[in-house]
């Protein structure tokens, strides 16, 4: 994304600059309609100089800066401190709006994700009357757009917590004909 193209420089000389650069395992980026948000994975703690210099990169940024010092549940807000945990992209054409956390996969390419929804909606030409499952549904994001023609949308996912995003972004959307259920679909 070009939000985050741009920086790719000025991250590697703020990363340069932390007294544990060896440790920095990696960057996962998200971008919302509103923020551009940054998980970053280190292995071993930062100073009080660290901490000073992420905050100051990330307001002079307008990043939302995420860290995560061990699995996935150890991924927290950093900067700015008062913001909301949840980012959120919409689908004017349908018009949804989800909400995902940084760590929920998300499609990476905005326009491409638009594409991708009107073909696949376009292809199944769904009726009111049909009955529809989606497999690997994450937060939701063909699974509601889906529900707006169909009857009823089941969602399955291996991620709970893409699971409990997808029921919560069917409860903001006000979408009330989906069902989405945790299970490996690898089995």
């Amino acid at each position: 994304d070009p939000k985050v193209g741009h920086l790719i420089s000025a991250f590697s000389d703020l990363i340069y600059k932390l007294s544990n650069r060896e440790h920095i395992a990696q960057l996962e980026v998200a971008i919302s309609d509103e923020v551009t948000a940054i998980i970053m994975r280190h292995l071993s703690d930062f100073t009080s100089k660290d901490l000073t210099l992420l905050a100051q990169f990330s307001e002079q940024q307008a990043l939302h800066l995420y860290l995560q010092p061990k699995g996935i549940d150890s991924i927290h807000l950093f900067y700015p401190e008062d913001a909301k945990t949840l980012l959120s992209y919409s689908l004017p054409e349908y018009p949804l709006e989800l909400e995902f956390h940084p760590a929920h996969f998300t499609q990476v390419n905005f326009e491409m994700n638009q594409k991708m929804l009107k073909q696949a909606l376009e292809l199944l030409a769904l009726e009111p009357q049909d009955q529809v499952l989606d497999l690997f549904c994450g937060i939701g994001n063909f699974s509601l757009a889906m529900a707006l023609s169909a009857d009823n949308v089941v969602g399955i996912e291996g991620d709970k917590s893409a699971v409990e995003q997808a029921k919560a972004n069917a409860l903001l959307n006000k979408i009330h004909n989906t069902e989405f259920h945790v299970a490996n679909l690898f089995e």
